[in-house]
């Protein structure tokens, strides 16, 4: 980047979304920098369970699966082609029947989503106890979800942005933001604590910070 001051797109965050949305736009060509006030995947990205996946494609994919089967192949990527340990295993998941009034139910959905082209199954406790002993007896099954795993949360956030850097965007560490606005053209000029910024587009990934966020620009962003 000529001026790792300038850039197309100026995203704040760098957890998950913001790693990730820096390596995809990096991908397209984009002039791409990220600014995080601590270290990346230093907040909630790099304390959660790192669940992958959902129900996978079906025989007519909606958004939800591109948002869920896609970010599981997203990720298989990152580790079997890109060469990054994220610690990824696409074990599938287990969700717990604990009656047999819910078993009815189990047994309806995974039919259900059968017939809609998903791959799940209905397990007794005993087939599940046989990979899985922690498995409690008083249950009356599982469901598994074959297109489901995990990888380490830490690990694939901060390879997002090493794989955004290796492109050529600017991660940048240490950069509490601390006003943002935006110029006539319709461009953004954003002041860090070590100084400023300018770009096209801004990208706000700050996630339960939002809030104090948008206060710099002014606006009302709902955290539920």
């Amino acid at each position: 980047m000529a001026n790792s001051n300038e850039s197309d797109v100026l995203i704040i965050g760098g957890g998950i979304c913001g790693a990730a949305t820096a390596f995809h736009l990096a991908q397209l060509g984009e002039r791409v920098t990220l600014l995080e006030r601590g270290e990346i995947a230093g907040e909630a990205s790099g304390v959660n369970a790192g669940g992958l996946g959902g129900l996978g494609w079906g025989h007519n994919p909606d958004l939800e699966s591109h948002l869920t089967a896609g970010s599981f192949e997203i990720f298989k990527t990152l580790q079997l082609d890109m060469g990054y340990d994220i610690e990824f295993h696409a074990s599938g998941g287990l969700q717990a029947v604990h009656t047999g009034q819910q078993w009815d139910w189990a047994r309806d959905r995974v039919l259900r989503l059968r017939s809609e082209g998903y791959q799940a199954e209905l397990l007794t406790t005993r087939e599940v106890r046989a990979f899985e002993p922690e498995a409690s007896e008083s249950l009356a099954g599982f469901m598994f979800m074959v297109n489901r795993g995990r990888a380490n949360p830490t690990k694939a956030t901060v390879a997002f942005s090493e794989a955004a850097a290796a492109l050529g965007a600017g991660i940048k560490t240490g950069h509490d933001v601390q006003a943002m606005t935006q110029q006539q053209d319709g461009s953004w000029r954003v002041r860090s604590g070590r100084g400023e910024f300018q770009a096209n587009t801004l990208v706000l990934a700050v996630g339960a910070w939002s809030k104090p966020v948008g206060d710099l620009l002014g606006i009302q962003i709902p955290i539920v």
